[in-house]
Protein backbone atom coordinates (compact mmCIF):
# COMPACT_ATOMS: atom_id res chain seq x y z
CA UNK A 1 0.00 0.00 0.00
CA UNK A 2 1.14 3.35 -1.09
CA UNK A 3 1.61 6.20 1.47
CA UNK A 4 -0.69 9.15 0.44
CA UNK A 5 2.47 11.92 -0.19
CA UNK A 6 1.57 15.23 2.55
CA UNK A 7 4.07 18.35 1.85
CA UNK A 8 4.06 21.39 4.27
CA UNK A 9 2.64 24.35 2.13
CA UNK A 10 1.35 27.59 3.52
CA UNK A 11 -0.08 30.53 1.33
CA UNK A 12 2.57 33.19 0.45
CA UNK A 13 1.46 36.34 2.23
CA UNK A 14 4.34 38.27 0.81
CA UNK A 15 3.17 37.81 -2.43
CA UNK A 16 -0.44 39.68 -2.83
CA UNK A 17 -0.39 39.28 -6.66
CA UNK A 18 -1.14 35.28 -5.82
CA UNK A 19 -4.37 36.62 -3.11
CA UNK A 20 -7.10 36.64 -6.53
CA UNK A 21 -6.38 32.65 -6.62
CA UNK A 22 -7.07 31.99 -3.03
CA UNK A 23 -10.83 31.67 -2.74
CA UNK A 24 -10.24 29.28 -6.53
CA UNK A 25 -7.98 27.07 -4.89
CA UNK A 26 -9.77 26.72 -2.14
CA UNK A 27 -12.83 26.01 -3.65
CA UNK A 28 -11.24 23.52 -6.24
CA UNK A 29 -10.12 21.58 -3.04
CA UNK A 30 -13.11 21.84 -0.95
CA UNK A 31 -15.34 21.05 -3.71
CA UNK A 32 -13.23 17.40 -3.91
CA UNK A 33 -10.19 16.14 -6.08
CA UNK A 34 -8.23 18.83 -8.30
CA UNK A 35 -9.17 17.13 -11.62
CA UNK A 36 -6.66 17.76 -14.77
CA UNK A 37 -8.82 19.46 -16.65
CA UNK A 38 -9.15 21.94 -13.20
CA UNK A 39 -5.65 22.14 -12.50
CA UNK A 40 -4.71 22.81 -16.44
CA UNK A 41 -7.22 25.45 -16.78
CA UNK A 42 -5.34 27.35 -13.89
CA UNK A 43 -2.35 27.27 -15.29
CA UNK A 44 -3.43 28.42 -18.63
CA UNK A 45 -4.96 31.80 -16.12
CA UNK A 46 -1.31 31.65 -14.81
CA UNK A 47 0.56 31.71 -18.20
CA UNK A 48 -1.75 34.88 -19.20
CA UNK A 49 -0.63 36.85 -16.36
CA UNK A 50 2.95 37.49 -17.87
CA UNK A 51 3.70 39.81 -14.69
CA UNK A 52 3.61 37.12 -12.07
CA UNK A 53 6.86 36.69 -10.52
CA UNK A 54 8.25 33.03 -11.22
CA UNK A 55 8.30 32.93 -7.64
CA UNK A 56 4.49 33.44 -7.34
CA UNK A 57 4.46 30.49 -10.19
CA UNK A 58 6.23 28.55 -8.05
CA UNK A 59 4.16 29.12 -5.02
CA UNK A 60 1.21 28.59 -6.13
CA UNK A 61 2.23 25.48 -8.26
CA UNK A 62 2.47 23.98 -4.88
CA UNK A 63 -1.31 24.05 -4.24
CA UNK A 64 -2.26 22.83 -7.81
CA UNK A 65 -0.34 19.32 -7.52
CA UNK A 66 -3.22 16.80 -7.93
CA UNK A 67 -0.55 13.94 -6.13
CA UNK A 68 0.14 15.86 -3.19
CA UNK A 69 -3.53 17.44 -2.18
CA UNK A 70 -3.78 19.93 0.60
CA UNK A 71 -4.01 18.27 4.27
CA UNK A 72 -7.13 19.08 5.95
CA UNK A 73 -5.63 21.44 8.40
CA UNK A 74 -3.85 23.15 5.46
CA UNK A 75 -7.57 23.59 3.79
CA UNK A 76 -8.68 25.33 7.34
CA UNK A 77 -5.86 27.90 7.03
CA UNK A 78 -7.06 28.84 3.80
CA UNK A 79 -10.72 29.22 5.18
CA UNK A 80 -9.14 31.11 8.07
CA UNK A 81 -7.77 33.47 5.78
CA UNK A 82 -10.18 34.11 3.75
CA UNK A 83 -12.57 34.75 6.41
CA UNK A 84 -9.97 36.74 8.41
CA UNK A 85 -9.81 39.55 5.49
CA UNK A 86 -11.29 43.03 6.05
CA UNK A 87 -13.47 43.41 3.20
CA UNK A 88 -15.11 46.28 2.62
CA UNK A 89 -18.44 45.15 1.39
CA UNK A 90 -19.33 41.00 1.57
CA UNK A 91 -22.48 40.85 -0.35
CA UNK A 92 -20.38 42.26 -3.31
CA UNK A 93 -17.48 39.98 -2.44
CA UNK A 94 -20.22 37.22 -2.65
CA UNK A 95 -20.93 37.87 -5.90
CA UNK A 96 -18.38 35.64 -7.62
CA UNK A 97 -15.05 33.68 -6.93
CA UNK A 98 -13.96 36.21 -8.82
CA UNK A 99 -15.02 39.22 -6.69
CA UNK A 100 -13.92 37.52 -3.71
CA UNK A 101 -10.82 37.15 -4.87
CA UNK A 102 -10.41 40.76 -5.99
CA UNK A 103 -11.69 42.11 -2.92
CA UNK A 104 -9.24 40.14 -0.87
CA UNK A 105 -6.82 41.76 -3.17
CA UNK A 106 -7.69 44.93 -2.16
CA UNK A 107 -7.89 44.26 1.46
CA UNK A 108 -3.89 43.64 1.13
CA UNK A 109 -2.86 45.78 -1.67
CA UNK A 110 -5.49 48.72 -2.34
CA UNK A 111 -6.60 49.34 -6.03
CA UNK A 112 -3.91 49.94 -7.81
CA UNK A 113 -1.83 47.11 -9.46
CA UNK A 114 -2.16 44.81 -12.38
CA UNK A 115 -5.69 42.64 -11.02
CA UNK A 116 -6.97 46.62 -11.79
CA UNK A 117 -6.76 45.84 -15.57
CA UNK A 118 -9.91 44.40 -17.11
CA UNK A 119 -7.98 41.72 -19.10
CA UNK A 120 -6.94 40.66 -15.51
CA UNK A 121 -10.60 40.87 -14.15
CA UNK A 122 -11.41 39.06 -17.36
CA UNK A 123 -8.96 36.01 -17.03
CA UNK A 124 -10.21 35.03 -13.69
CA UNK A 125 -13.90 34.84 -14.76
CA UNK A 126 -12.52 32.87 -17.79
CA UNK A 127 -11.41 30.41 -14.76
CA UNK A 128 -14.22 31.11 -12.64
CA UNK A 129 -16.25 29.31 -15.77
CA UNK A 130 -13.73 26.69 -16.82
CA UNK A 131 -13.66 25.20 -13.27
CA UNK A 132 -17.29 24.81 -13.36
CA UNK A 133 -17.85 25.91 -9.73
CA UNK A 134 -21.16 28.42 -8.95
CA UNK A 135 -19.36 31.22 -7.79
CA UNK A 136 -21.70 32.61 -6.00
CA UNK A 137 -22.51 29.35 -3.57
CA UNK A 138 -18.84 28.73 -3.52
CA UNK A 139 -17.88 32.21 -2.42
CA UNK A 140 -20.24 32.60 0.60
CA UNK A 141 -19.11 29.19 1.36
CA UNK A 142 -15.72 30.32 1.89
CA UNK A 143 -16.53 33.34 3.66
CA UNK A 144 -19.05 31.46 5.84
CA UNK A 145 -21.54 33.83 4.76
CA UNK A 146 -25.40 31.92 4.74
CA UNK A 147 -27.12 30.90 1.92
CA UNK A 148 -29.91 33.52 1.17
CA UNK A 149 -33.38 32.59 1.62
CA UNK A 150 -34.90 31.99 -2.08
CA UNK A 151 -38.53 33.67 -2.84
CA UNK A 152 -41.19 31.32 -1.90
CA UNK A 153 -42.28 28.69 -4.19
CA UNK A 154 -46.00 28.87 -3.56
CA UNK A 155 -47.30 31.54 -6.14
CA UNK A 156 -49.21 34.56 -4.94
CA UNK A 157 -53.22 34.24 -4.85
CA UNK A 158 -54.81 35.51 -7.75
CA UNK A 159 -58.02 36.22 -5.87
CA UNK A 160 -58.63 37.12 -2.50
CA UNK A 161 -61.05 34.17 -1.33
CA UNK A 162 -63.39 36.38 0.73
CA UNK A 163 -64.78 37.79 -2.19
CA UNK A 164 -65.26 35.32 -4.18
CA UNK A 165 -67.39 33.41 -0.98
CA UNK A 166 -69.34 37.10 -1.25
CA UNK A 167 -70.03 36.62 -5.16
CA UNK A 168 -70.99 32.79 -4.27
CA UNK A 169 -72.91 33.23 -1.87
CA UNK A 170 -74.82 36.56 -2.22
CA UNK A 171 -77.99 35.38 -2.01
CA UNK A 172 -77.89 32.58 0.89
CA UNK A 173 -75.18 33.77 2.68
CA UNK A 174 -76.44 33.73 5.85
CA UNK A 175 -78.81 30.64 5.09
CA UNK A 176 -75.33 28.62 4.20
CA UNK A 177 -73.63 29.53 7.68
CA UNK A 178 -76.76 28.56 9.32
CA UNK A 179 -76.68 24.99 7.42
CA UNK A 180 -72.59 25.09 7.92
CA UNK A 181 -73.04 25.42 11.95
CA UNK A 182 -75.52 23.04 12.18
CA UNK A 183 -73.40 20.22 9.81
CA UNK A 184 -70.68 20.91 12.59
CA UNK A 185 -72.50 19.76 15.29
CA UNK A 186 -72.88 16.20 16.29
CA UNK A 187 -75.60 14.48 14.19
CA UNK A 188 -79.30 15.14 14.54
CA UNK A 189 -81.11 12.77 16.23
CA UNK A 190 -84.63 12.29 15.82
CA UNK A 191 -86.66 10.48 18.78
CA UNK A 192 -89.23 8.37 17.15
CA UNK A 193 -92.84 9.35 16.63
CA UNK A 194 -92.05 12.85 16.37
CA UNK A 195 -94.11 14.31 14.16
CA UNK A 196 -93.73 16.27 10.94
CA UNK A 197 -94.89 19.12 12.33
CA UNK A 198 -92.58 19.80 15.31
CA UNK A 199 -89.82 19.36 13.68
CA UNK A 200 -90.78 21.65 11.37
CA UNK A 201 -91.18 24.02 14.18
CA UNK A 202 -88.02 23.44 15.40
CA UNK A 203 -86.21 25.09 12.32
CA UNK A 204 -84.35 28.55 13.22
CA UNK A 205 -87.08 30.97 13.43
CA UNK A 206 -84.80 33.09 11.81
CA UNK A 207 -85.91 31.75 8.40
CA UNK A 208 -89.36 31.67 9.18
CA UNK A 209 -89.71 28.53 11.25
CA UNK A 210 -90.05 26.65 7.81
CA UNK A 211 -87.87 24.45 6.01
CA UNK A 212 -86.98 25.31 2.94
CA UNK A 213 -88.02 22.05 1.48
CA UNK A 214 -90.62 19.37 2.60
CA UNK A 215 -90.36 17.36 5.89
CA UNK A 216 -91.75 14.71 5.14
CA UNK A 217 -88.84 14.68 2.51
CA UNK A 218 -86.50 14.65 5.37
CA UNK A 219 -88.54 11.62 7.26
CA UNK A 220 -88.67 9.58 4.08
CA UNK A 221 -84.88 9.63 3.52
CA UNK A 222 -84.21 9.06 6.95
CA UNK A 223 -86.90 5.77 7.50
Amino acid sequence: MTAEKSVFRAWPEDQSQLTPFLPFVFSAWDDGMLSTPEVSAFRAQVTEQEWLSDGARDSLAQWLDPDTPPTPDQLAMLRVRIRSAPLEDLETACRSLTDLGLALWRADAGTAGPWASDEAVAGLRDLEAALGLIGREAARRAVGAPTPEGPSSQPPARFDSETLRDYLDSDQRELRDDVLGLLGEPPLLIALGLGAGIYGAMWPAAHGGTPPYPVTDIFHDLV
